[in-house]
């Protein structure tokens, strides 16, 4: 089993994100994953350092990885693949996987803090199984490559070929910004983005969609996939609408919090805690506000 932290919207060093940062640390996660704006600050590699240098250090210098167009091969058996051959042959030592956010660009500094292109997949395999594949996606701008939701993008022909190349790992967790509905978006984002929705739902192992942007909790159902967004894990939660979309299963802006994933052959068990303050006592504490399952389809 692989314990996965997720957190979205965190990128600035505060009283909040400094307490979802010990929350999900103390769930010793084997990998955490971000949907996105992991800083505030402009982007500069100084400014990562500051941030994720100090709320997530452990997770930055662990794990060796490689990173190389077309796959290739590692002694840790976790794999990066990715569209270019930049980045073939280079070593990364990471157990934080994140993806980009609108504050991450312009994205130099963060593919050079993270050693990481803008969009990639890695693998965590162990002999004759192949448990997970983490795709990361950019749905916010690249020139060179598009978003994956344009209909004949770059990025697009690479996600499809990742897809249809991965049908023997058990789960796949798909990483973007920008959600693909959300009740906290407005109505016109709505619209525009179910017209733009991709079929994840033809892939019977991608288990969750994580994306982030909006400052709330919500898990959503679209299309027969579970949605979560998560974009409350230190920067501020808002919550701007008070209409549910008829996908919303449940939603959530009582406080900061993260996403705990407990990922097996079978069945992925997931939770969305939240930190919540005492009343008349200047601490906080752990409450679960969501609990969900995502049970094997095949």
């Amino acid at each position: 089993m692989l314990t996965v932290g997720v957190i979205g919207d965190f990128g600035i060093k505060s009283t909040n994100s400094v307490a979802v940062s010990n929350l999900v640390k103390s769930w010793n996660p084997d990998i955490i994953l971000t949907t996105g704006d992991n800083l505030y600050s402009p982007p500069s590699q100084k400014n990562y350092s500051s941030i994720i240098g100090v709320l997530y250090p452990e997770y930055l210098d662990n794990l060796p990885h490689f990173v190389r167009g077309g796959g290739i091969n590692s002694n840790s058996n976790n794999i990066l693949r990715d569209i270019s051959k930049k980045w073939k042959g280079r070593k990364i030592y990471s157990k934080f996987f994140p993806c980009v956010g609108n504050h991450d660009f312009p994205f130099t500094s963060y593919t050079n803090y993270f050693q990481l292109p803008t969009f990639y997949s890695v693998e965590f395999t162990q002999p004759k199984k192949h448990l997970l594949k983490v795709i990361s996606l950019n749905n916010y701008k690249d020139e060179e490559h598009g978003r994956f939701d344009d209909a004949t993008s770059n990025q697009r022909s690479w996600l499809e070929e990742e897809l249809e190349a991965s049908q023997d790992f058990d789960w796949i967790l798909v990483t973007f910004h920008y959600p693909q509905l959300c009740s906290n978006s407005s109505r016109e984002e709505n619209e525009t983005n179910s017209k733009r929705l991709f079929p994840f739902y033809k892939y019977q192992n991608v288990g969750l969609v994580l994306s982030g942007h909006q400052h709330i909790y919500e898990r959503l159902e679209v299309n027969g996939v579970t949605n979560v967004v998560v974009g409350t894990s230190g920067h501020s939660v808002r919550r701007k609408s008070i209409a549910l979309l008829e996908e919303s299963r449940q939603i959530d802006d009582s406080g900061f919090g993260a996403v705990r994933l407990d990922v097996s052959k079978d069945e992925i068990k997931g939770g969305y805690v939240v930190l919540e303050n005492i009343r008349g006592r200047n601490k906080k504490q752990t409450v679960i506000k969501d609990e969900f399952s995502v049970i094997k389809k095949r």
